[in-house]
């Protein structure tokens, strides 16, 4: 139940936080959890595995977490986006968006890829690739951080958008790009495309059903220890401007090929 493991558990951050006991809405049962949480450029976030978006994000394509539980696992969707976005402006990366995908080259294979530092795993975390669909899960949290992305990454590698979609990933410190198209990839796109423009319209077949009022006062009931980030974005999380970004990349190819 803890949200982090124990701060004595091997991992990347000594994880901040404190126990709550929650009482079961049906048994009445009372259970102990660490509501644990790491902390990136004053974001305050429950770390996945990997560090990846996908791990974060994925669920509440079709789950309505932003409302059924708004301040844990939805709350936790937003603070994680921002942190990724954070974490490219540490890194010098002009786009974000880290996630499982195939890997850039004429010979991809397909490889689990995160934001190191929001991972709770202590082993290596690749970020040498950032996939399209991974920007677009965010759109429905952090939609103009996310449309921004999007558009950076268009801007930037032009290669990467084709007349079939996108290709499956970029390497952001040179441009090469992925020679593969994923369908699960492709439609996570599209789900979270209609997730953003249809309020929500794929959450709508278990938001009201019989499953979701079953599970709402479960979702509702936990607080998780990430509150006190302000409606507005980070410094860091905030796209930086066009021609920055470019610069950036010109040096980074400039480099490479040196």
């Amino acid at each position: 139940m803890d949200r982090t493991p124990p701060a004595g558990h091997r991992q990347r951050q000594t994880p901040q936080g404190a126990s709550e006991t929650y009482t079961d809405p049906q048994s009445r049962r009372t259970y102990q959890v660490f509501e644990g949480h790491y902390t990136f450029d004053q974001i305050k976030f429950v770390p996945t595995f990997d560090g990846s978006l996908y791990q974060a994000l994925a669920p509440d394509l079709v789950f309505p977490e932003q409302t059924a539980a708004p301040d844990s696992l939805g709350l936790n969707d937003r603070n994680t986006a921002l942190a990724q976005g954070a974490y490219a402006a540490a890194t010098g990366s002009p786009v974000w968006g880290w996630a499982p995908a195939s890997s850039p080259g004429a010979k991809p294979k397909y490889d689990n890829y995160g934001a190191p530092v929001l991972a709770s795993d202590q082993g290596k975390v690749g970020d040498a690739a950032v996939t399209p669909y991974a920007a677009f899960m965010a759109l429905p949290v952090i939609p103009q951080q996310a449309d921004a992305d999007i558009a950076q990454l268009v801007a930037d590698y032009p290669s990467l958008y084709t007349q079939y979609g996108f290709l499956d990933s970029v390497d952001p410190k040179n441009g090469q790009l992925a020679d593969r198209f994923m369908a699960v990839s492709q439609l996570t796109v599209l789900m979270s495309i209609d997730d953003a423009v249809d309020h929500d319209q794929l959450q709508s077949y278990i938001a009201g059903s019989s499953y979701e009022q079953a599970l709402a006062p479960y979702f509702g009931l936990e607080q998780f220890s990430i509150q006190g980030l302000g409606s507005g974005a980070p410094a860091a999380a905030a796209p930086t401007s066009s021609a920055t970004h470019r610069t950036r990349v010109r040096k980074r190819r400039r480099r490479a090929s040196q």
